[in-house]
């Protein structure tokens, strides 16, 4: 009989114990670090930053952003945490060099957060200008094919220049090549008087 007690005391203290361990799970901790992200000022709208990356002991986290500066500026995907652009125009060297958002993660009643922050690269944002000239050359018929017309010059203010040509009357007669601008014969055939005087 005295067995039987014991044996339904250990059961009642078995039971207790495991209610008590189901009250009591362990607490539910998210680690998620700061980030610094340099970019290019003027990205495209909606192109992505980055991913925000955070960890948890059990369930799943969703993100969340606040405490933007400037406001409005980057979006984050609830579930991914992709971080986008929400509006190229704060992406703006000259008005925002420095772009910051706090990442909140949460995770059932748990939260921590990180702070983000956008470092742009200043673009060198003139307007490209290209200066070139008509050109009227005289040659004889017949030319040879391949023989130099003449070589195309233009002037940009910045970056380089390529050569291609468009509406050519007739097609297919010259050809031009893209780094250096020579103007060379494509098919001598059209350099005919009688045929194509101009």
């Amino acid at each position: 009989m005295k067995k039987i007690i014991s044996i339904f005391w250990m059961i009642i203290v078995l039971l207790s114990s495991c209610s008590k361990d189901d009250d009591n799970p362990v607490p539910i901790t998210i680690t998620i670090e700061d980030l610094t992200i340099t970019i290019d000022e003027n990205p495209e709208q909606e192109a992505t930053l980055d991913t925000i990356s955070a960890s948890t002991n059990r369930g799943t986290v969703t993100f969340s952003l606040s405490d933007q500066n400037p406001e409005g500026a980057m979006n984050i995907d609830p579930d991914t945490g992709v971080l986008t652009v929400a509006d190229k125009l704060l992406f703006d060297y000259e008005v925002n060099p420095t772009l910051t958002t706090t990442v909140v993660a949460t995770n059932e009643d748990v939260t921590e957060q990180a702070t983000i922050t956008i470092t742009l690269t200043d673009v060198d944002e003139t307007p490209i200008t290209i200066t070139i000239e008509d050109l009227a050359i005289t040659i004889d018929e017949n030319p040879e094919k391949g023989a130099i017309l003449d070589t195309i010059s233009a002037s940009t203010n910045r970056e380089t220049i390529t050569f291609s040509l468009i509406n050519e009357k007739p097609e297919g007669a010259m050809v031009i090549d893209s780094i250096t601008g020579i103007l060379s014969v494509a098919s001598a055939a059209l350099f005919n008087f009688e045929v194509n005087p101009t």
